[in-house]
């Protein structure tokens, strides 16, 4: 159904245009029979106009209107229809005046069903925008909110002012987009939010809520609206809400795609050191306890404990197929300060201290990515076979020093290295015989060998 109002249409008032003193230039002025016409400041713009209470009735005359001061207009009470508007302004910034709201003052308190219109051109219909019942002056019952062709797209129920009970939302195609309570002015209870785009009813997430906070069960989904994307639970209080307990969250295809546990514990600097700012000391939620992720086909890609979202205690990172790629104990977010690491044959790669941060799920194409960058301590392997090792021993100059060994295991060679490109880098003993490298290549200058003391 249709809502129109024709700006012509005026019970009360025959003639915009024959009301509203074009030289007067006050906020509030008065016109017989009991008219009260109030204006923007500096624009004199219209911002309202109908019906108030005065000494004289509902019948004065000009001469009995005309002894009020702008300041004495003001103060008496709206009885009746009114028309109340608001300015928009125009390219170059000329301000003008156009149709808010339409409704009932009873003793200067709205009243009944009040109209709220689109803006559209002088002299054409204006279709209703929203339907808003008032009781003494406060929103009371359920108010309404249509599209220009009168298709109603939004609904709230009112009691006393605040928003209590039903709401629900709809996009301007007629779509499903949001639906639940309100309770004092919060959302209460369960709200449903939908995608709103190509169909109707498909489900974007279900949440509780208390108090105007996530509260409770929470579960959202993939866009065919039944492929669960999240599942999990929420706490809340007067300082926000955070996700606490067990969550899982999915791939598209429905297989998990990670697991774990969250609790709430007070923020903290990047040293891990609770915030002693009280502005910044909020409550955030930090996964804690054992944590898995999985391969799209199900296998584990890793599983290792938090605490307070860093990493604690050991570590495992897996291959596609089970396999181990890598285990040990975490120092921190990024490195691994006892670890061991497998090619995907199975055979040892190295042990030491390594960076996990680069282990990494390539889910595009659901494998593992590795680009270890040791530290040290840190032991090479090759066939089972130790033969490079990067102790935490250093030379005179302050370089790291390395130790190559044999297939048999004895040591055959030693000297200084860039430990992160694994590049020899200064004078080695290899064979009983001094070699002098830089970034991995011989260096044959005796010139330099005899700087170097490497002859």
């Amino acid at each position: 159904m249709k809502h129109f109002i024709s700006l012509s249409s005026i019970l009360i008032l025959t003639s915009c245009s024959g009301l509203i003193k074009k030289d007067t230039k006050v906020e509030h002025y008065l016109e017989p029979p009991n008219i009260r016409i109030d204006q923007y400041k500096d624009t004199w713009n219209l911002k309202g106009k109908g019906p108030v209470k005065l000494p004289c009735g509902t019948s004065c005359k000009a001469s009995e209107l005309d002894k009020y001061k702008p300041e004495e207009a003001a103060k008496f009470s709206k009885q009746g229809t009114w028309e109340e508007y608001i300015e928009k302004e125009k390219t170059g910034g000329i301000k003008y005046s156009v149709l808010d709201k339409r409704g009932e003052y009873v003793d200067g308190k709205r009243e009944g069903l009040w109209k709220s219109f689109y803006e559209v051109a002088d002299g054409q219909t204006a279709p209703v925008l929203r339907e808003t019942p008032y009781k003494n002056g406060k929103k009371d019952g359920i108010e309404k909110k249509y599209k220009e062709d009168g298709l109603q797209i939004e609904e709230t129920t009112y009691v006393d002012g605040l928003m209590e009970g039903p709401y629900w939302q709809k996009t301007r195609k007629g779509l499903w987009k949001l639906k639940g309570r309100y309770s004092n002015d919060l959302e209460e209870g369960k709200w449903i939010e939908y995608y709103a785009e190509d169909a109707d009813l498909v489900i974007n997430n279900i949440a509780h809520y208390r108090a105007g906070k996530k509260h409770g069960a929470y579960i959202s989904y993939f866009k065919d609206g039944k492929t669960v994307q999240a599942q999990g639970d929420y706490t809340s209080d007067a300082g926000g809400y955070w996700k606490v307990g067990k969550w899982n969250f999915y791939y598209e295809s429905g297989q998990l795609q990670s697991s774990g546990v969250y609790d709430t514990q007070p923020a903290t600097d990047d040293s891990g050191k609770v915030k002693v700012n009280p502005t910044t000391n909020t409550i955030i939620s930090k996964r804690i306890g054992v944590w898995k992720k999985f391969y799209m086909n199900g296998d584990i890609f890793f599983e290792g404990a938090l605490e307070g979202n860093r990493p604690n205690g050991e570590w495992r990172f897996y291959f596609k197929g089970g396999k181990l790629c890598a285990f040990g104990t975490m120092a921190n977010e990024f490195m691994m300060k006892e670890g061991t690491v497998y090619n995907e044959d199975g055979s040892l790669w190295g042990k030491g201290v390594f960076m996990t941060s680069l282990i990494k799920m390539n889910e595009k194409e659901d494998k593992i990515e590795t680009k270890f960058t040791p530290g040290y301590p840190f032991t090479y392997y090759k066939n089972g076979q130790k033969y490079m090792e990067i102790t935490d021993e250093k030379d005179d100059s302050g370089k790291v020093v390395a130790r190559e060994y044999s297939n048999s295991g004895s040591v055959i060679g030693k000297g200084p290295i860039q430990p992160l490109i694994r590049k020899k880098d200064g004078c080695w003993e290899e064979s009983g015989k001094k070699v002098l490298y830089r970034m991995g290549s011989v260096v044959t200058s005796k010139i330099q060998k005899k700087m170097f003391k490497c002859e």
